[in-house]
């Protein structure tokens, strides 16, 4: 357990994802984000978003990729940097510490409205010195919300809230990217996407000194479904069926929920595993300015131990995010920087 703790803490680095915006009448990723199911690169849009309704002020067109002063259409360049300051305490771990997580840049090229490509390079973990590429993918748009994506990405499964150290995350978390084959469909009552996943998915992050290396080559399919009900209402459930290099099956199912709108929500996940285990994530969160969301979040990874976390989160200007967090274990800070 201890080894898979600090597998997680040093290897993984959250995506710029937001389910909290769907209380803003988002249901979908797609219009904010190059990747399908969210995180990842921002699009010119999801850039004017982060500007209106996350920043507590800007200028005008602040929020723009590199601050405006690059613009090379077709080709977008994104940056993501993030920085954690961590102090973690249990009865077998005691950790006081400040790394990069992620120095990782972006290039997207859209040949034409409908036709996208993104590729990725970047560092992650402390003490890392050569470059992980951990999405490259094209995907295409066929029209009535209808898309298909192949490439390195991340599954669509459960909610992709942007902490992978989270138990919900375990599954498909940053880091853990696969070769995949993806559809998708979106409309204005409910969203699909269904998944067949060719492995690859190792997550190996590289360093100038010996590290945990966790090699998990795993094929198989994944599908999920999300209902729109209402603005500010959503429900779903994923389902994953994968075999690792053993040729032993599993068997993943998990459910969602989100309920809110732009000043107080709530949001859940429950998933269930084959073997018996069963995870669980949840928040309520409230803005009470623009910018600024103070949230209660519960992650449990077995019956036993449940954690509960006191969080805020601020976006004083476009490019900028701070998040602080506390729990009885631990308490970190992340500064994160986008371009």
């Amino acid at each position: 357990m201890k080894w898979k703790f600090l597998w997680i803490l040093l290897c993984s680095s959250p995506a710029y994802a937001f389910p909290e915006m769907i209380g803003h009448g988002y249901s979908s990723c797609k219009a904010c984000h190059y990747d399908s199911s969210g995180g990842g690169p921002l699009t010119e849009y999801g850039h004017t978003i982060a500007e209106e309704i996350l920043s507590v002020w800007s200028f005008q067109k602040e929020g723009d990729t590199f601050y405006g002063l690059v613009n090379t259409a077709p080709i977008s360049l994104n940056g993501d940097f993030r920085t954690l300051f961590q102090h973690y305490e249990d009865s077998n771990i005691r950790l006081n510490q400040r790394f990069p997580m992620q120095r990782e840049m972006s290039i997207g090229f859209d040949p034409s409205k409908n036709v996208s490509f993104i590729g990725s390079a970047g560092l992650y973990g402390p003490n890392a010195t050569e470059y992980e590429y951990r999405r490259y993918y094209g995907k295409i748009t066929l029209g009535k919300g209808l898309g298909i994506r192949a490439g390195r990405f991340m599954p669509a499964f459960g909610i992709l809230q942007p902490d992978h150290t989270k138990a919900t995350r375990e599954l498909f978390g940053e880091g853990k990217e696969s070769l995949n084959l993806e559809a998708s469909l979106t409309s204005k009552w409910f969203e699909i996407f269904l998944t067949r996943i060719a492995g690859s998915n190792s997550g190996i992050a590289t360093s100038s000194k010996p590290v945990v290396v966790q090699r998990d080559d795993r094929n198989g399919y994944a599908a999920k479904l999300s209902l729109f009900l209402m603005k500010g209402v959503q429900i779903g459930a994923s389902y994953a069926s994968l075999s690792d290099d053993a040729s032993i099956p599993s068997n993943y199912l998990s459910y969602h929920a989100f309920v809110g709108n732009n000043k107080i929500w709530g949001f859940a996940e429950y998933q269930t595993w084959s073997n018996g285990d069963s995870k669980l994530y949840g928040t309520v969160g409230y803005a009470p300015i623009k910018g600024l969301w103070v949230k209660v979040e519960v992650n449990r990874a077995s019956l036993d131990d449940p954690e509960v976390f006191g969080t805020i989160q601020l976006f004083p200007r476009p490019h900028y995010e701070l998040l602080i967090s506390g729990s009885q274990k631990q308490y970190f800070l992340i500064t994160h920087v986008y371009l």
